[in-house]
C-alpha cells in the first residue's frame, strides 16, 4: 500500500488544489465497489468543476470492499 493509504482523517492529509486553485473536498465512498476509500475531488459542482480527482486509498481487494459495505448497511 502507498503511504497516503495509512492517512486515518482530513486533518492528517496535505492541502491540495485543483485546476480551479481551489482547496479539493476530502471524500469517503459510499458504493459496493469502494466503500470506504477516500479520495479528493474539485469543490465546485457540475459543469463550474475542473474534473479534478484523486483516490488516497489504494484499491482494495472486492471481498474487503463489500465487507466493509455489509457493515455499514447493518450500522445504518
Amino acid at each position: 500500500m502507498s503511504t497516503s493509504s495509512s492517512v486515518s482523517s482530513p486533518q492528517q492529509v496535505e492541502s491540495r488544489a485543483c485546476k480551479c486553485r481551489l482547496i479539493v473536498k476530502y471524500i469517503t465512498t459510499m458504493t459496493r465497489e469502494n466503500d470506504g476509500r477516500r479520495f479528493f475531488k474539485c469543490c465546485l459542482p457540475g459543469s463550474l468543476s475542473c474534473g479534478y480527482w484523486d483516490w488516497i486509498d489504494s484499491k482494495l481487494p472486492s471481498h474487503v470492499s463489500l465487507m466493509i459495505h455489509n457493515q455499514t448497511i447493518e450500522l445504518d
